[in-house]
Parts: C-alpha cells; structure tokens; sequence
C-alpha cells in the first residue's frame, strides 16, 4: 500500500478551486467534516498552484495557534517583532512583492484562527492581494472576519462530502493497484461512510492484521474489524469529550440504534438526548414520529468494542424491554428484540427467537436468522426448528451442514411425517446442490416405505424425479413429476422440484413447447406446506 494515497473522485472540487484561483477571485473555502478529505484537497490544489509556477504559503492553524496573535501568518511576516499593523504591512508587502510571481495563500483548519490573523486574511481576500484557500471543519465556530468572507461571497464555498460507494471502492483500488471485491467495498463503506480519514486507518489496521487479503488478484475483506488504539483515538477525537449522560445516549444507540425518540427519552435523560444531537453524535429523522441514529455508524462500532460489558449488556436489556413494551410486531423490531435480549442478561425465549428467526429470514439475514434458530434449539430441545435451519443453511451455501442437520434429525424421536419430509429434503440438497445421485438415492430407498405410509409419497416422487432427470432418464423423470404434481396435496418446495425435474425432463426429450409451459408454473404455490 502506497504511504501516500491517491486523490480520487475530487475532479470536480478541484476544478472548481482552479477556477477561482485563475479567474481571479478572493478565493476557495472547502468545508467538510473531520476526515472527509479537505486538507487533501487542498494539498493537491496548493501542489498544482506550484507547478503552474504561482508562488504559495500554506500554513496551519491549531488550537494553540489561537493563543498567539498573528502566530500563524509570521512565516509571511519574516519575523514576529513589530505592531499588528507593521506585521500586516509586511505580509502584504511579501504577497505583492514587485517581480516575483503571484502569490496565494493556504490556510488547514482557518476556524482555529486567531482573531487578528482572521482580520488580515480578510483583508488579503478584501483587496484583493492574493488569493486564499482555506479549510474550515463543518459546523465549527468561525472568527467574524472569516465567517463574514462566507456571507458576503468573497470565497467561493466548495462541499467536500464523504466519497461515495464508487469513490470509496476506487480509492481502496487506487491505493491497493488491484481490484477491491465488491462486497467487501460495501462493508467498508458502511463502516466508514466514505470519510477518507477513518477509511484508511481501517485498511492499513485491517491489511496488517491479515484480514484484508489478495485472491486471485483480487482483494477481500474477512471477519470483524480491530479497532486499534490509533483508530479509536481518531473516533474519540471527534466525538469529544461528553458528560456522562450525554454518554449514555450514545450507548444506548450503539446497541439498539435506531430508536424512535419516544423510546429514547424514557430510557435516557432527554436533555441529554437534545444534547447529543446538538453535538453532532445523533441525528434525528424529520419523521412523524421521529427516529434517532448515531451520526457515524464507527461511533457505535467503538463504544461496542471499548464500552464496559456489564454495562452494554444492561443497556441492551433495557432496549429490548422498551420494543417490547411498545407492541409492535413487525418484522424488523422483532427481530431487534431477539437480538437485543440475546445480548442481555435477559432470558430469550425459544419462541421469542423462533418467531424473530423467520422474521430474520423474511428480511434475508440467512445468517442471523440460523443464530437465533440454533439458539432456540440449544434452549429447547423440544423445539422444532429443523426445517427453517435447513432452509437458512443451503441459502448461505452450507449445504454440507444443511446434510449434518438432516441426519441428526433422522436419528431423532420426531413424528414419523416429519421425518419422512426431512429425509425427501436431504435427498434434493444431495441431488441438486452437492451432485451425489448414489447417495440421494440411498436415502430415497431407505425413506420410501416411511413417506408411503404416513402420506409424504408426493413429496418422495417429485425428489425422485429429480434424481432420475439428474441420471438422464428423462421419460421416467416425466412420468414421475406428473404423478406428484397430480397429489391433492404436496408441499410447495416439493412442488417447485417436481416442476423443475419435469422442464428438465421434457427439454431433454424435445419437448420443448411442453418445457415452457410447465416452467412457467415453476413459482406456484401448491395448497398445503407440510
């Protein structure tokens, strides 16, 4: 990885900044929050100022800075000695200097100005010495002088916003001089929200650390993130110092954001609450019913990965009490409670983490939704959850464990119908995903008596024609999904095999006109689901 990154996706800001430097105005402000890149930009607009043979000064200003008039422009000034107004003369006088190439001026982090250093760049921009280009942090204080410069136009504002998810994934390609994997882009996107700054101390921890590595050529990002002391130190820097209060809500949101605010003011201080958003730490949705959000998801990630466990793993209980208390039973929410409980000293029911499982697959968390299945079933025994972790298995391409499932279920006491269903669906993943034809075959023989006898024989014909489409006997694969599409009653799943092996089938005998009209029917529910 290259010590330097590359500037990507800022044509547009640095064209703009060419243009008021060129066509002779007072100047550019970048505005931007902490990381987004400002003084990058600036940095290569200042390098371009030179190789277009202009002279420059860049300075910084800082908190300490502020304590010394002028401090920052002496480098200007040639020496500190002297009154403001003689120091300013000089600065002019270095700016307009007779035969020496025009001038223009840099100034990181202008909010840090001192108030007589404000004055004079004001000045500067005013009588039109020398163009300025300044960086100012979103949402910070502002001397008068500067702030005046932005109400009366004398600068021209330029946004430096986050980088988007292209921006960001062709930063992280630019830098890595290789390919970024796509999901593993939008990870980091998530994570960061384009802000440079917070995206490249999370690659380089993560890169040193073994889980951002090559495959193939290709780069791929695996496992949690580490916050390091350096990156916690970055976040911490921006969320400040804040009362304890105002800490709870944060915490309160790192574990169960988003929350409507209704339910944030019971559990933390709402002065606290009014608080953190006017701090920049929460955000709070224009709805009805207004919502809270942390103001970067890293916000969270760090007060998870530093916060006390006895203390996050009360907060989250306290969460999940609020949900519950609420009633409300859609999906996302029952799914939160489950997960917020599970995280608490609470007691999560095997019925809670059912329903919030199928709720979890209902939104496509696959992953989840088989934690919270395992979770029910580890609490209860009784609990029946076989078919859904199979489902959740084979959609997260762990047929292999889907298989496992399957087989301690056939060594189970369950109901004789719900073996007999199982062991249809064992022998479809060995058919269709892991191509073991010998050994779906094997599991047909043995559950065909079983399926016969308590009703499932559809469901055992439209697996075997599956197989016998798989094994080139098309006619017999034909006759075999017809006679289980004829059964009053069969499961849907089994419905949407039969009619796959029966379009295989009749593609495989010519029967072409026949194939499209039965694949058509390929997403029909049938009547019953076992």
């Amino acid at each position: 990885m290259d010590s330097a990154w590359p500037l990507t996706g800022r044509e547009n800001e640095m064209r703009r900044i060419s243009q008021t430097v060129q066509g002779g105005s007072g100047g550019a402000v970048l505005v931007g929050e902490v990381g987004a890149g400002k003084t990058r930009l600036a940095t290569e607009a200042m390098d371009q100022i030179e190789r277009d043979g202009l002279r420059t000064c860049r300075l910084v200003a800082s908190p300490a800075s502020r304590e010394v008039p002028l401090g920052v422009l002496d480098e200007m000034a040639g020496e500190a000695d002297g009154g403001p107004t003689q120091r300013m003369h000089r600065i002019f006088d270095w700016l307009a200097r007779p035969g020496a190439p025009p001038a223009v001026v840099g100034i990181d982090d202008a909010h840090h100005l001192d108030e007589a250093s404000a004055f004079v760049v004001q000045q500067i921009v005013a009588r039109r010495v020398a163009p300025v280009i300044v960086t100012v942090r979103t949402g910070a204080y502002t001397s008068n002088s500067i702030a005046s410069l932005l109400a009366d136009d004398h600068l021209r504002r330029v946004d430096v916003a986050p980088l988007s998810f292209d921006q960001t994934r062709g930063l992280l390609e630019a830098a890595l001089h290789a390919p970024f994997e796509a999901g593993s882009a939008r990870r980091l996107f998530a994570l960061t929200r384009g802000n440079v700054l917070y995206l490249r101390q999370l690659l380089e921890d993560e890169v040193a650390c073994g889980r951002v590595v090559r495959y193939s050529g290709v780069w791929v990002w695996s496992g949690a993130p580490t916050f390091t002391p350096r990156l916690y130190d970055l976040i911490a820097a921006k969320m400040g110092r804040v009362p304890e209060n105002v800490a709870d809500v944060v915490d309160f949101l790192a574990v169960g954001a988003p929350l409507p605010v209704a339910i944030l003011t019971r559990i933390a201080d709402p002065a606290a609450v009014e608080r953190a958003e006017e701090l920049g730490l929460v955000t709070v949705d224009g709805a009805e019913n207004p919502t809270a959000r942390l103001a970067h998801p890293l916000f969270g990630e760090v007060r998870r990965a530093h916060g006390g466990r006895i203390r996050l793993r009360r907060m989250s209980g306290e969460v999940a009490r609020e949900l519950a208390a609420k009633g409300r039973r859609d999906a996302r929410t029952v799914v939160r409670r489950a997960e917020l409980t599970l995280g608490s000293d609470d007691d999560a029911s095997p019925g809670l983490l059912e329903v919030a499982a199928r709720c979890a697959m209902h939104l496509g968390d696959f992953e989840l939704a088989d934690r919270m299945l395992a979770e029910a079933e580890a609490r209860d025994e009784t609990v029946d959850v076989v078919l859904p972790r199979i489902a959740c298995l084979v959609a997260l391409g762990h047929a292999e464990d889907a298989v496992a499932v399957c087989e301690r279920f056939a060594r189970s006491g369950s109901t004789p119908g719900r073996q007999a269903l199982v062991r249809t669906i064992h022998a479809a993943i060995l058919v269709w995903i892991l191509a073991r034809p010998q050994q779906a075959q094997r599991v047909l023989d043995e559950s065909r008596a079983l399926c016969r006898r308590t009703g499932r024989i559809a469901e055992h014909r439209a697996v075997h024609a599956a197989l016998l489409a798989v094994l080139g006997r098309s006619r017999e694969a034909a006759e075999e999904a017809a006679m289980a599409m004829e059964a009053p009653r069969l499961a849907r799943i089994h419905a949407q095999i039969a009619v796959s092996a029966q379009v295989s089938a009749l593609g495989s005998l010519g029967s072409v006109d026949v194939a499209v009209r039965a694949a058509r029917g390929l997403g029909d529910a049938r009547p019953r689901t076992g």
